[in-house]
């Protein structure tokens, strides 16, 4: 976890004065506290001690200040509490109660970028995916078709077609020597061959592509390639096999688009003319929003008149012209299929080819219109009249070890990439050399532009970081695989054995959840378990998106001029154009293709669960909030583009029905299907939404309402296993958006101070915060391992049995559901003594957003009473003086101190220039608040420092 950034003074806890937080973070020494701390959350947390305390100690009482750390703009302090639970537990006395959040408002409020709302929409036009005409199916089951749920989304940034699948596509079709075009995504079979041949190592051009398609078109099962091992490297035959089904989906063999069938191009049956009637809905469903369009170009066999022809036709057509905003020159190109075709080494071969250089033995694999046509640079930015922002892949870290935790590393089995020498945790490793070759290239450029716009990031955070150099795991592997209870974390190598489903009863949804799942869920989740106080589980969710992520965009900018101090000109947008989770399992050792079988299903239980969708939320709001961290330079990261948002991958937003999934939605018995009376054998295409649709489907508000970013300061004690809020604000319509996840098993109380509110609107204005109308819109569900549809965390359960013994177990499409509700407003004591604040109360397990309205109003008429307290700081007393009176001395009037706690410590009368003796407290932050005849006058925070 980052420890708190200097950046505005008013961001210190209810205006603790800079000096005082200077003293602590000068004077106290970096403490690890107690037995509740274990090294994973240390290394997270300033650990200053000890909270208000100038005496050095490590003796903590109730309230102390342990933590201080920034998101974004906001800044978050964590204050000590026991972990005693029960009637004895200070919990349940105090004014301020520990489970409870303090969310101070400032007026600090700032534009959204939101071209981080974003998809990635892989395969999303194939037959049985998300293509037009299987939009019918969806006339039955209550769930929407693609497109609508996309639509619904309103997203402002799309990357198309694809990202490891663009290779190879021709969005405007491929032509062959006959004539005819192949259509969908214009693959083509001879082509395709010809890339996979390459990589056969040493090359053997035996038994040549005829022959090889030969064989694939007469082979007797239609989705294999069953003597590719001859002629192509084993590690691409599974994806070759993907590309070869793509092919047989498209249309193919149809006439060129000036010819009588097609008299135009947006009559061919391309699915780029299905993207631009896509966009058209989206836009037309959300007057005045522009999708802003990424395309992944295929530089294998794409030339760059084509690449740019696509973009014009995007642009001007007649069916819906779209904003391109960027190309995205090759999707991953350091990896190792680059090297095996292109021969890419190091970042400048690249480099060389996409400026229309051609490598020796390129005029055998090139086409001889690619081998006279790649140089993409030129013809995207040297064509007078078209102007278009060009971004290129950059690599992720190496594993670094525990010393450079780094969770979104390169898989070093496939990554060809050099490394230079240096080291961290004992573990060999440094920076890309591919990047730092990148940073060397920014200034160039062509006639008066920079040559490329941004840098490109595909961030996943994958089961594990470790690697044969470095074989520490700090990702979260070993979290979920604790469910398989003959894995042992200390010997990953061993053979698997053991049961491999759990025996019946089906999951259980009652009170706190399943024991046989609640220690992984709580573990991934970042819940401190089995007491409030144990330690994290490394690897969790709650850290990875805290701190984590944090962790490697800082290890990045420096390299990559991104941090806060680089100001040239040529500095690159970051487009980070894939991130999710990954749950794909890469086992050590002799029988790691074994237990990676045998564990897939244990490991991939977290996928599409509410924790899943409670890490994307987050994640999102990392992404959003980095443009106001003072580390980087501001709005750097300016596109994002989720992974996936529908595939047959668990991790999309829609991913496809099974059988029982469909018996339960009513669109079929399990001995029926429409139009098919084999039953189930019929392929039919019906996607659903998962649980990690809602995600999106809440944050969108931020771009749907062009609602700005509101700095805020939060106070909330270390045994709360959530993570601050993040508040939005519409300042015309005067509402306040919380996007906020409760990963609690009890309800969530957030009480909010307007504080410095109403100097948005000018001076001497004030805000007052409605209690009446606060509506949450909120997915509430009963368990952190609460999904929807067909999962892994089925298939580990042997009650979960095929159709029909599925139908009716509860659970598996009933356990969460989306809401709007009128969110509870009880308050505890301490907020009564702060004018215009209010509590919000939400549901244990839930997410989403609430909207509160406020009043804003200047002062008028007679000035309002005010105090003012001299001395502050104080190390004895205060004197009280009350201004804007008719006789200054006359009145007598009624004063509290209250701790930072909301404890009431003293109270009693007084006259105005009286004093309240503070000599027998402790060091600390103090309220005083005076009130006439029990109506509240006003309140100052004083500091007391002996």
């Amino acid at each position: 976890m980052k420890t708190m950034k200097k950046n505005n003074v008013n961001l210190l806890l209810r205006g603790l004065t800079l000096a005082i937080l200077f003293v602590i973070l000068l004077f106290k020494p970096i403490q690890i506290f107690g037995s509740n701390w274990d090294r994973e959350t240390s290394s997270a947390f300033l650990y200053i001690q000890p909270d208000t305390l100038f005496a050095d100690t490590i003796d903590l009482n109730l309230g102390d200040t342990v933590a201080i750390y920034s998101e974004g703009a906001d800044s978050v302090y964590i204050l000590y509490e026991d972990s005693i639970v029960g009637a004895d537990s200070l919990y349940y006395d105090l004014e301020y109660p520990t489970n409870h959040i303090l969310v101070s408002l400032s007026s600090d409020h700032r534009a959204v970028n939101e071209g981080v709302h974003g998809f990635n929409l892989s395969d999303m036009f194939e037959v049985d995916h998300g293509n037009v005409q299987d939009n019918d199916n969806y006339s039955v089951g209550g769930q929407p078709n693609p497109w609508d749920a996309l639509i619904a989304l309103s997203p402002k940034t799309l990357r198309v077609f694809s990202g490891a699948g663009s290779r190879f596509m021709h969005p405007l079709g491929f032509k062959g020597a006959t004539g005819l075009t192949n259509g969908g995504y214009g693959f083509n079979l001879e082509e395709i061959v010809r890339y996979f041949d390459k990589t056969q190592v040493p090359f053997n051009d035996n038994p040549g592509i005829p022959a090889i398609i030969a064989d694939i078109l007469g082979g007797a099962d239609p989705e294999k390639c069953e003597n590719c091992g001859l002629w192509m490297d084993a590690s691409v035959i599974n994806a070759f096999e993907d590309f070869y089904g793509k092919y047989k989906k498209q249309e193919e063999d149809f006439p060129a688009y000036n010819a009588l069938d097609y008299p135009t191009r947006e009559s061919q049956p391309l699915y780029i003319n299905q993207l631009l009637e896509l966009v058209k809905q989206i836009e037309a469903a959300n007057p005045g929003h522009t999708v802003d369009i990424i395309y992944c170009v295929n530089i294998l066999s794409e030339t760059a008149t084509a690449v740019k022809e696509t973009v014009e036709y995007m642009r001007s057509n007649s069916i819906h012209n779209v904003n391109v905003a960027g190309v995205e020159i090759g999707n991953e190109v350091y990896f190792n299929f680059y090297n095996q075709t292109l021969n890419f080494t190091d970042f400048f071969d690249y480099w060389d080819y996409i400026h229309g250089y051609n490598a020796p033995g390129m005029e055998t694999l090139l086409s001889p219109e690619m081998f006279a046509d790649h140089d993409y640079i030129t013809e995207l930015k040297g064509t007078p009249g078209f102007d278009v922002k060009l971004g290129l892949p950059a690599a992720n870290l190496s594993n670094c070890g525990e010393e450079g935790d780094y969770p979104l590393i390169t898989n070093e089995d496939i990554e060809f990439e050099a490394m230079l020498p240096g080291g961290g945790g004992g573990c060999v490793c440094g920076y890309p050399q591919w990047n730092l070759d990148m940073a060397t290239t920014y200034g160039t450029v062509i006639g008066s532009k920079f040559q490329y716009d941004a840098i490109i990031l595909h961030n996943y955070y994958t089961p594990s970081n470790s690697s044969v150099d470095c074989p520490v795991n700090t990702n979260w592997q070993d979290i979920m695989l604790q469910l398989h209870l003959g894995y042992n974390p200390a010997t990953p190598e061993a053979a698997i054995t053991g049961t491999f489903k759990y025996p019946a009863p089906s999951w259980s949804y009652a009170s706190y959840g399943d024991s046989r799942l609640v220690p992984a869920f709580y573990g991934i989740t970042g819940k401190h378990f089995p007491t409030p106080g144990s330690p994290l589980l490394p690897g969790n969710f709650k850290e990875f998106t805290r701190d984590r992520i944090d962790n490697a965009f800082e290890a990045h900018a420096p390299h990559m001029l991104f941090n806060a101090g680089y100001v040239g000109s040529e500095a690159k947008e970051i487009w980070m154009t894939e991130y999710n989770l990954k749950d794909d399992l890469d086992m050590p050792g002799p029988y790691g293709s074994d237990n990676n079988t045998k564990l897939q299903d244990f490991e991939s239980s977290v996928v599409n669960t509410f924790s899943h969708a409670v890490m994307l939320q987050n994640w999102f709001l990392w992404n959003l909030k980095s443009a106001y961290d003072p580390t980087y330079r501001p709005n750097f990261l300016t596109r994002a583009t989720l992974q996936n948002f529908l595939s047959g991958s668990g991790i999309a937003l829609m991913t496809p029905s099974n059988k029982e999934d469909r018996a339960i939605l009513g669109i079929s018995t399990c001995g029926t299907f429409p139009d098919s009376p084999t039953g189930y054998d019929k392929d039919f295409t019906h996607y659903i939404r998962k649980i990690n649709y809602y995600a999106p489907y809440y944050w969108k508000v931020i771009s749907d309402k062009h609602l700005q970013y509101l700095q805020s300061t939060t106070t909330m004690y270390v045994n709360n296993d959530n993570i601050a809020p993040t508040v939005f604000i519409d300042v015309t319509a005067k509402k306040l958006y919380v996007i906020f996840s409760n990963v609690k098993y009890s309800s969530q109380v957030y009480g909010f101070d307007p504080e410095d509110l109403g100097d948005i609107y000018g001076p001497g204005y004030d805000v007052e915060l409605e209690y009446g109308s606060i509506i949450g819109h909120i997915l509430d569900a009963e368990q952190l391992y609460s999904t929807y549809g067909n999962s892994s965390i089925f298939d580990i359960n042997n009650a979960y049995k095929p159709c029909p013994a599925e139908i009716g177990i509860y659970g598996r499409m009933s356990s969460f559901t989306n809401v709007v509700l009128s969110c509870n407003t009880i308050c505890p004591s301490v907020m009564e003594t702060i004018p215009g604040s209010v509590c919000v109360t939400v549901p244990a397990i839930s997410m989403g957003y609430f909207e509160i309205p406020f009043n804003a109003y200047p002062r008028l008429g007679e000035p309002k009473k005010s105090i003012s307290i001299f001395p502050n700081p104080t190390s004895n007393k205060v004197t009280v003086y009350i201004l804007n009176q008719e006789n200054e001395f006359a009145n007598e009037y009624q004063y509290k101190v209250i701790d930072k706690l909301g404890t009431t410590i003293l109270k009693g009368e007084f006259t105005s220039g009286g004093d309240i003796q503070l000599s027998s407290f402790p060091n600390g932050l103090y309220t005083i608040v005076v009130y006439e005849n029990g109506k509240l006058v006003d309140s100052k925070e004083i500091v007391f420092a002996k």
